[in-house]
């Protein structure tokens, strides 16, 4: 659906605050979104959409400092001096089984998503709108939204089991000794 560049980015816009809204626990949802051009519109149209959804807390969008680290904004700006480390931190993290990938498309992405021979990370024929998407997950665990998120989680553990951060819901092993 947000891959359809025929509908308009205010649709996308109320299809993202409805989903949110109707669906997610604001205290155990983050919504990263990219800014640029693009993504800073977006990000305005949600905010114009807050008095018609009242459900919708933005505080599930998650904060990022600027480049010049002074400020936080709505959406993290992905460069070419941060992109890099972050893709391989996201490969690792596939490769490893701690991020599962199963749509057709963004596993296509994928394959085709690779070091460029300069350490940089492209897709080597057609898009990586999908594979950006997802890298930014190793972006969201660096904020200290994520960090308070992963520990009130597991917090609320019941003794003797552990909460898996990767896993979408709390993970209930005994730990041993």
């Amino acid at each position: 659906y947000f891959r359809d560049n025929q509908k308009s980015r205010r649709t996308a816009a109320e299809a993202l605050v409805s989903v949110c809204t109707l669906y997610t626990n604001p205290n155990t949802t983050l919504v990263s979104l990219e800014y640029n051009t693009y993504g800073e519109v977006f990000l305005r149209d949600i905010e114009d959409l807050s008095h018609t959804y009242p459900g919708w807390d933005p505080q599930v969008l998650v904060r990022y400092y600027n480049d010049s680290g002074t400020k936080y904004l709505n959406g993290v700006k992905i460069t070419a001096a941060n992109k890099t480390p972050h893709c391989v931190l996201f490969r690792e993290a596939f490769n490893a089984g701690k991020i599962i990938l199963n749509d057709p498309v963004i596993l296509y992405e994928l394959e085709n998503f690779c070091d460029d021979g300069t350490g940089h990370y492209c897709a080597s024929i057609g898009h990586d709108d999908m594979v950006m998407a997802a890298v930014q997950l190793e972006y969201v665990k660096e904020t200290l939204q994520y960090k308070l998120m992963v520990e009130n989680l597991s917090a609320q553990q019941p003794e003797g089991t552990r909460w898996n951060a990767y896993d979408e819901m709390p993970m209930c092993d005994r730990v041993a000794g």
